[in-house]
């Protein structure tokens, strides 16, 4: 996973322009809240708190970073306690508070500066989502699904300039694209549900490639683009994790570890 992720083309655009800059430094503090979460007792909850707060101020995406945590204590939740709801907020009273209270922090200072929390809205030209009814947005966004799929498994054509027309916004139910997306979006939600309880890590590489994701695919929030490359770095390490733990599956017997 770590091989495929050092050699991915599509990381092209995020590591050579400098506007990229912000995509690397969201993902370093994001898998750093990761690691505080896997080993509080090390780093710290207040490790955590920080490296929410440095994600946030990286890209406003990551604030969708202490949820992700909490779906991380629910995949990794023991087996000997039944009850989700106590657990969860036992969890958040030891540990996810510092999270979201960093969350907090940073909403409020970016009221305090910018005057309100909605990102200003991009250029037509650069996002054709901005004028589009909601109605399209949901059904434009299994569309950018498959356009991100195919980048994370196929990635042959490569731009750095995905705006104006490049990406078709939908306005009816009977788009093939549309049609193929949803397929894709059906058969993931069936993997996770059949997975689940079986294969935390795989879980675990779902949810890394689906969270940053979520705010750049336009459902409430129009993005800076409609869709981009550098949205893909963080999300192709759960990707490439995902595929790690698939050729350790599916390895030949004479490749097995001793």
């Amino acid at each position: 996973a770590a091989l495929l992720f050092a050699v991915h083309p599509v990381h092209t655009e995020a590591v050579s322009n400098v506007s990229g800059r912000s995509d690397l430094l969201f993902s370093l503090f994001s898998l750093a809240g990761v690691c505080c979460f896997v080993q509080p007792s090390r780093f710290g909850t207040p490790g955590a708190s920080l490296a929410c707060l440095l994600a946030c101020f990286s890209k406003e995406t990551a604030i969708l970073l202490p949820f992700f945590l909490i779906f991380c204590d629910l995949i990794w939740k023991p087996h000997s306690i039944p009850h989700v709801v106590s657990y969860l907020w036992n969890r958040f009273r030891t540990f996810h508070i510092w999270t979201f209270s960093a969350l907090v922090l940073f909403l409020s200072l970016r009221t305090f500066v910018v005057g309100n929390l909605t990102p200003v809205p991009p250029s037509p030209m650069d996002n054709p989502l901005v004028e589009a009814p909601f109605a399209s947005r949901i059904l434009t966004l299994p569309v950018l699904v498959l356009h991100y799929l195919k980048l994370l498994v196929a990635p042959f054509s490569l731009s750095p300039d995905y705006s104006f027309n490049q990406i078709p916004v939908v306005s009816t139910p009977d788009h093939g694209l549309f049609l193929a997306g949803t397929l894709i979006l059906a058969l993931v939600s069936l993997a996770v549900a059949r997975c689940w309880g079986r294969s935390r890590v795989g879980i675990f590489g779902v949810g890394l490639t689906v969270f940053p994701l979520i705010l750049t695919l336009n459902p409430f929030m129009t993005a800076g683009s409609i869709l981009a490359e550098r949205y893909l770095y963080l999300p192709s390490a759960g990707f490439c994790l995902l595929v790690g733990l698939a050729a350790l599956r599916l390895r030949p017997s004479w490749l097995a570890l001793p």
